[in-house]
């Protein structure tokens, strides 16, 4: 199990308090006990007590051992009153949780100086007076609870500050996903109604051209059913091809897509409806007539793929919401940490997608 985990008081309250009380106890105690042998000789006061012959080393860390173990007691208390407090859902501000941390600390912390003071002046036969052991246990278990109380809320912090991180990843993923997912559905309505169109014009003049526009229509509907999130790009051109094919089939000689593809790119990844989704906008948004004919160019080099065409904008103008070249940018950079880049001009309009190299890719 990571340390991550063990530290994560959500889980497993109790183990985290237990660790972390272990850890302080030893480090405390190893600090006093080094003070206590070694202080006098770092001040030059004294000679190192380990040479002395009347210094029993045994009698003090019999007194540490007595010590770790009240020193863990109390950081264990305290650890999980603290953690019940920041797991508490009636308390909903990290400010509320902080100061109820406080406050509660400072209690037991009087209560606790009051119970091992009692115990060790009534049950040990301490021979300090009892005032005196007082102030000497509170100063002693002041300094724990201020250790548990600053570790517990730099934890709650750090936790709750990884929870939104996570929680933000997985609202901008859902909100992709979303957009993908529209993105996908815009073939359902217009598509389908105008290829049946094209369909009902050419089965009854054409019956092989008929079926083999029934074949492509069919290849795109399996592409759009398809649920992956990203795909090599010869399964992208493949689903372009059959696109662009249904497309010159609507608009005869005036439409020509041209492909420009290095082989050695073709296992290269893309998201789906990428390059489909750039074609398709093309079509929408520029006149395509014997007079203008609309010439799309799909070329690759070996990091990027362009899909270039001149402009010829069409005087009334189709509503678009834009989603299909947002949708790309934002998947190609949450999937891939790309950038793609947009060239609009006067006269042209380019889209350059980055390749990914199946190696480079950690896929999730």
């Amino acid at each position: 199990m990571k340390i991550r985990n063990l530290l994560d008081y959500r889980r497993l309250p109790w183990l985290t308090a237990a660790l972390l009380s272990i850890f302080i106890a030893l480090l405390f105690n190893i600090l006093f006990i080094l003070f206590v042998v070694y202080g006098d000789y770092l001040s030059g006061h004294m000679p190192p007590p380990l040479h002395d012959s009347g210094f029993n080393l045994w009698h003090l860390l019999g007194f540490a051992l007595q010590a770790i173990l009240v020193d863990f007691v109390c950081t264990f208390i305290l650890y999980i009153s603290n953690f019940a407090i920041f797991k508490s859902p009636a308390i909903n501000t990290t400010r509320k949780k902080a100061i109820i941390s406080a406050l509660s600390t400072i209690v037991l912390l009087a209560v606790i100086g009051f119970a091992v003071t009692y115990i060790k002046y009534h049950h040990m036969h301490m021979e300090h007076g009892f005032y005196h052991l007082l102030r000497a246990n509170l100063s002693r278990t002041a300094i724990i609870a201020v250790i548990v109380n600053l570790s517990s809320n730099l934890l709650h912090l750090t936790i709750k500050q990884e929870q939104s991180r996570l929680e933000n990843e997985t609202l901008r993923s859902e909100t992709l996903q979303a957009k993908y997912e529209a993105l996908r559905s815009k073939l359902d309505p217009h598509f389908l109604f105008n290829s049946l169109n094209t369909l009902q014009a050419i089965i009854g003049t054409d019956p092989a051209k008929a079926q083999e526009y029934t074949r492509r229509l069919s290849d795109i509907f399996r592409y759009a059913l398809d649920q992956r999130d990203i795909v090599p790009l010869a399964d992208e051109l493949a689903f372009c091809r059959a696109y662009g094919d249904l497309m010159q089939i609507r608009y005869d000689n005036n439409l020509q897509i041209n492909y420009h593809i290095d082989s050695a790119q073709l296992n290269s990844l893309t998201v789906p409806f990428s390059i489909q989704s750039l074609i398709e906008n093309a079509i929408k948004h520029n006149t395509i007539t014997a007079r203008y004919p609309l010439v799309i160019t799909v070329t690759s080099d070996d990091e990027n793929i362009d899909v270039f065409n001149l402009k010829k904008n069409k005087r009334t103008r189709e509503p678009g919401s834009r989603l299909g070249l947002k949708t790309i940018a934002d998947r190609y950079r949450y999937r891939f940490g790309k950038e793609i880049t947009v060239l609009n001009t006067e006269t042209a309009f380019q889209v350059t997608l980055p390749l990914i190299s199946p190696d480079s890719l950690n896929l999730k």
